[in-house]
């Protein structure tokens, strides 16, 4: 805190940066592991640009001139990381607003500009869904395999145990997610209603699955969830032995490619990928609707050469 003497009167200031850590400290322990990085680098940048200012000195301009500027001219970031970077911003702000600080969050009033870049996730290769169909018996094969045909996120297969498998009805219950802090394996529930979910439990899948097992799937020698390390040297290893080069997440896509190939509605298709928004998966459509028409026009040049 800086205090100023304007005549008689005593004016308070406080530098960006101190707000900005003291928000950090509060903040950042409830933050899951990959929040919590994206997070940091948006402190990080947010403090460099506003380092010398006072938090009751930032205006309506300077904010439109660090997201515009900074953000957007001077570093090229995607869509993506301006809309968190502008979400860190703001919570700082509220942060102040709170503790009387400020009387207003005037970041909630700047919108990011139109028309940024945004990065799209790939889907894999066909090479490479044909690869994680066949090494099912190596090391993380298992995994992968489970990711093609239910969709399900990383945590959420790592949390996966044996009795979430519903033979009868042929259903597999996902109402559990695994992140990691640290390096340590955290159990978290779903953040939305649309995370916990049923997704369907296919013929492939259930060839593999132990019907006789229990506990986890994915566990150490004495049952307890994987550290962070152990999943992922074992990805790296899994790749290596297969050749696959996709995340799991971009395998978690090629699911999505069988729900729209099969043609169910747009909101069963979220609800079985954990959507809340629809157009999250729309969005996911655009990449399939591509990969769908390089098909078609591989088709023509072969019919009209």
């Amino acid at each position: 805190m800086i205090v100023k003497f304007t005549g008689e009167q005593i004016i308070e200031k406080h530098y960006f940066s101190k707000i900005a850590d003291e928000w950090a400290a509060e903040a950042f322990p409830k933050l899951a592991y990959r929040t919590l990085s994206c997070y940091t680098a948006g402190l990080k940048h947010a403090k460099m640009y506003f380092r010398n200012s006072y938090i009751e000195d930032i205006t309506h301009f300077d904010i439109k001139k660090y997201i515009e500027d900074y953000l957007v001219s001077k570093r090229n970031l995607a869509k993506k990381t301006v809309k968190n970077y502008r979400i860190v911003l703001s919570m700082i702000f509220k942060y102040a607003v709170v503790n009387d600080i400020i009387q207003s969050n005037i970041v909630k009033d700047i919108s990011i500009p139109k028309g940024l870049r945004e990065i799209p996730r790939e889907l894999p290769t066909d090479s490479d869904t044909e690869k994680v169909k066949i090494n099912l018996n190596v090391d993380f094969g298992l995994f992968y395999y489970i990711v093609l045909y239910t969709g399900l996120r990383r945590g959420e297969v790592l949390a996966l145990e044996y009795e979430d498998f519903d033979w009868k009805n042929n259903l597999i219950k996902i109402n559990k997610s695994i992140y990691h802090k640290h390096n340590k394996p955290v159990l978290k529930e779903p953040k939305t209603e649309a995370g916990e979910r049923f997704v369907p439990f296919l013929e492939p899948l259930k060839k593999v699955i132990d019907k006789n097992k229990s506990g986890l799937l994915f566990c150490d020698e004495k049952g307890n969830y994987l550290i962070g390390s152990q999943v992922e040297l074992g990805i790296k290893k899994y790749q290596k032995a297969t050749g696959v080069k996709g995340t799991p997440h971009q395998v978690r896509h090629e699911y999505a490619t069988y729900l729209y190939e099969a043609n169910l509605p747009d909101k069963d298709i979220s609800t079985i990928l954990g959507h809340k928004d629809i157009s999250t998966t729309k969005n996911i459509y655009i990449h399939i609707r591509q990969k769908q028409l390089m098909k078609s026009t591989n088709i023509l040049n072969e019919y009209l050469s």
